[in-house]
């Protein structure tokens, strides 16, 4: 644990800039001074974005990983936000194995990997915690906070950020997303979208249920996106070798442009990948001459 504690005091200013968490103190009756801290510092972000989530590592369909990053440079879209669960952290896992699963330091080399690929395109990169996360950091009882495990996870020159919080605000272009990968889980599409956006009052992306959906919320005022994930069912066991009444995963992320959000999935009677491209293009350049103009 001193490499760990060596860590944790070389970050130690960094926490509240990188977690968005401050801290205040109080007095006891007894008079001794405590701090706790605040959790009011939720990323906020501004502009363009590719939010995706529930990539699993090392169970991820890379092929879709692969399209995705193309869209981005097809878009010039420099912003990426990985909604949660960018690593399984089986040997963390509180559930029994039926098949022995990779070790922590595979799934870390893993990691480094694919956000060394990403990160050759994005200029920006963040990742806000999903339950696979909190895995890890449950069983370390804090000792290992969200700076550090964006060091364990990254090798791309520290271009990942890491935040504590499992959700993130979007102002695109006005428009305002709460992209999140909740505590909730529901069996039916849209159903725990539509109730986060009558509480928060903004449209909303979900994660975490791997669903894939597009609709307005029961009032007719907010969009509501289940975003899939970039993981691949066929390589988990617990999906593959058991049947169960639980939903079919389904794969997707989002692009956000513009203010708008499109939902991508390698489902070719769901998704034009082609006419959904060719538009975006066409909206940037028409959106690049008014800033001129």
């Amino acid at each position: 644990m001193r490499d760990w504690e060596k860590l944790r005091a070389h970050h130690q200013q960094q926490v509240a800039q990188t977690y968005g968490i401050k801290t205040t103190t109080f007095a006891a009756q007894t008079g001794e001074i405590y701090m706790l801290p605040v959790f009011d510092g939720e990323p906020r972000l501004s502009g363009n974005w590719i939010v995706c989530g529930d990539v699993h590592l090392p169970t991820t369909d890379f092929d879709l990983a692969e399209r995705m990053l193309e869209a981005a440079k097809c878009l010039n879209i420099r912003n990426l936000l990985i909604v949660g669960d960018l690593v399984n952290m089986e040997a963390f896992s509180q559930f029994e194995h039926i098949v022995p699963p990779p070790p922590f330091e595979v799934e870390c080399k893993v990691a480094a990997r694919f956000v060394s690929r990403l990160s050759e395109h994005f200029e920006t990169m963040m990742l806000v915690l999903g339950n696979h996360e909190h895995r890890l950091l449950k069983r370390n009882n804090g000792n290992i906070n969200a700076t550090m495990l964006g060091h364990i996870l990254s090798a791309a020159s520290g271009k990942l950020q890491v935040s504590a919080y499992a959700y993130a605000i979007i102002d695109s272009y006005g428009t305002i997303w709460r992209a999140t990968h909740q505590r909730n889980y529901s069996r039916i599409t849209g159903r725990l979208g539509d109730q986060l956006a009558q509480k928060f009052q903004c449209n909303i992306i979900t994660f975490h249920q791997h669903h894939v959906a597009q609709l307005m919320d029961t009032w007719g005022r907010y969009v509501v996106i289940d975003g899939g994930g970039l993981f691949d069912d066929s390589k988990m066991a617990y999906v593959k070798l058991i049947d169960s009444n639980m939903p079919a995963m389904a794969r997707g992320f989002v692009i956000l442009a513009y203010g708008t959000a499109y939902l991508m999935t390698p489902y070719p009677a769901l998704t034009d990948w082609e006419v959904i491209l060719a538009g975006l293009q066409k909206k940037s350049e028409k959106f690049d001459l008014s800033l001129v103009v």
